[in-house]
C-alpha cells in the first residue's frame, strides 16, 4: 500500500471499486510488489522520501492479505488533474477531519492512518 503524504500533512486516498474486496471503501494505492511500488513511486514522485513500514497481515473469513505499507513523503506536487470522485487528499491532523469528506475505510487503512498520525505529533 502506497502512502503518500504531502507537505500539509494529508494522505492521498482512492475509491475502490464498488464490487469486490473493500467495495466502494477508501484505501492507499495498492501494488502487487514492492518492486512495482517503488517503480512507480520513482517515475511519479522524484526526490520523494520512500520508507517501508513493516508488514503485517489483515484476516478475513477466508484468507489472510499481506499488506506492506509504504510511506512517499513528497516535496512537491506534480501538477496533474485529479478526478475529484476517485481521490482525495485526507487531512491527518484530527482538527481538520472535521473539513474532509466523510469517507469509509477499511480497517487496515484506519490503523495505518492512527500511525501516520501518531508519527506527525
Amino acid at each position: 500500500m502506497l502512502m503518500c503524504l504531502n507537505q500539509d500533512n494529508e494522505i492521498l486516498l482512492e475509491q475502490r471499486p464498488a464490487s469486490g474486496i473493500w467495495g466502494g471503501l477508501w484505501s492507499f494505492k495498492e501494488f502487487d510488489s514492492l518492486e512495482t511500488l517503488q517503480a512507480h513511486s520513482a517515475q511519479l514522485h522524484k526526490g520523494a522520501k520512500i520508507e517501508a513500514w513493516p508488514a503485517f497481515k489483515h484476516t478475513f473469513s477466508h484468507y489472510h492479505l499481506d499488506i506492506t505499507p509504504v510511506l512517499v513523503r513528497l516535496t512537491t506536487l506534480e501538477n496533474a488533474v485529479m478526478e475529484p470522485s476517485a481521490r482525495l487528499w485526507y487531512p491527518l491532523a484530527p482538527d481538520q477531519q472535521h473539513s474532509a469528506k466523510n469517507v469509509g475505510l477499511a480497517a487496515p487503512v484506519k490503523a495505518l492512518l492512527l500511525k501516520l498520525q501518531a508519527t506527525l505529533s
